[in-house]
C-alpha cells in the first residue's frame, strides 16, 4: 500500500551495483498462427539479435540456448541446448535455436515464440577463442551496435530480416493491426 502511494524507504540501487542477469530472453506473440518454418525462423532471428544486443551492452556471454513455441491452445513445446562456445552474437544464438527447431515436431500452428540464453557470465571472466575471425566478428558487432545506438534500433540489421515487421501490434482498442 505504501509503495502504491509513492512511499518507499528502500535504498536506491545504482544500475552499476545491481546483480548480474542469470539469463537473457525475448519472446513474441504473433498476429496469426504460423506453421511455415521459414517464417518462424525469421522471428527467431529477430529475437536472437535482440538478445545479442542486450548481452553485448551488459558485457555478458552465455552458452545454453533455449527455444519455446506456444500454440494457439496455449500448449507448447521447447528445448534447450548447451553449446561449447560462449557467445553474445545473435547469429550464433539463432543457429543454435534453429537446430532446436529442426528437432521439434510441430503438432499445431505456432502463436508465440521465445528464445533465451542462460549459463551467463561476465565477458571478462570467460575464456575466449583466439581465432582471428571471432575478433573480426566482434568488431563488426560493435560497429553495428554503435550505429544502431546512435541512429535507431534497426538501422543496420541482418539481410535475412528484410521485409519482417519488426514491431507488430498484437491487440489494443482503436489501434490498426498489421
Amino acid at each position: 500500500k505504501r509503495m502504491a502511494n509513492g512511499i518507499d524507504n528502500s535504498p536506491v540501487v545504482s544500475r552499476h551495483d545491481r546483480a548480474d542477469a542469470k539469463s537473457y530472453g525475448h519472446s513474441r506473440t504473433l498476429n496469426k498462427n504460423v506453421m511455415d518454418r521459414e517464417e518462424i525462423k525469421k522471428h527467431i532471428l529477430l529475437l536472437s539479435e535482440k538478445i545479442g544486443i542486450r548481452m553485448r551492452k551488459d558485457g555478458m556471454m552465455g552458452r545454453e540456448i533455449g527455444l519455446w513455441l506456444r500454440y494457439g491452445d496455449f500448449g507448447g513445446v521447447g528445448e534447450r541446448h548447451r553449446g561449447g562456445k560462449w557467445t553474445h552474437d545473435g547469429l550464433e544464438v539463432y543457429a543454435a535455436a534453429v537446430k532446436i527447431l529442426d528437432r521439434l515436431v510441430l503438432r499445431a500452428p505456432v502463436r508465440a515464440i521465445g528464445v533465451y540464453i542462460s549459463q551467463v557470465e561476465r565477458e571478462s571472466s570467460v575464456t575466449r577463442s583466439f581465432i582471428d575471425s571471432d575478433e573480426v566478428n566482434d568488431k563488426i558487432l560493435a560497429t553495428m551496435d554503435a550505429v544502431n545506438d546512435r541512429f535507431g534500433e534497426t538501422v543496420i540489421t541482418r539481410a535475412r530480416l528484410a521485409g519482417t515487421k519488426l514491431k507488430e501490434v498484437v491487440s489494443g482498442m482503436g489501434r490498426d493491426k498489421f
